[in-house]
């Protein structure tokens, strides 16, 4: 279990869908759609989501609102978004756009393992 004063929210949106299964990203714990994929999660006091392009540039307009990256020291993770816990009105929606979003996305074929 998390200690961030985030993780209660969290588990709260995350029971809410019932296709997500509960998982861990970066160590943290996330939410990730029938296909594995991760839809959101919690890192620090922030929910980390992925959307679509509009939807994040809209996001990214947004005061405190900025791009995702790993451990912070590494370069933001494409389409990926971090939402303050100072502006959790916000998260119920973003998260369920999240899931529907990446619920969207048609998986990648696996490669053929070389012999």
């Amino acid at each position: 279990m998390s200690t961030s004063i985030a993780y209660p929210l969290f588990l709260e949106l995350a029971l809410a869908l019932p296709q997500g299964k509960l998982s861990q990203m970066f160590g943290c714990p996330c939410v990730k759609v029938p296909s594995g994929k991760a839809a959101f999660c919690i890192y620090k006091d922030d929910l980390v989501i992925k959307l679509d392009k509009e939807t994040e540039k809209e996001m990214l307009a947004m005061d405190g609102i900025g791009p995702f990256a790993p451990k912070d020291t590494r370069p933001p993770m494409n389409g990926w978004i971090r939402i303050p816990y100072a502006q959790k009105q916000l998260w119920k929606e973003l998260s369920q756009k999240s899931f529907d979003f990446v619920s969207s996305i048609e998986p990648k074929e696996k490669k053929a393992k070389k012999k």
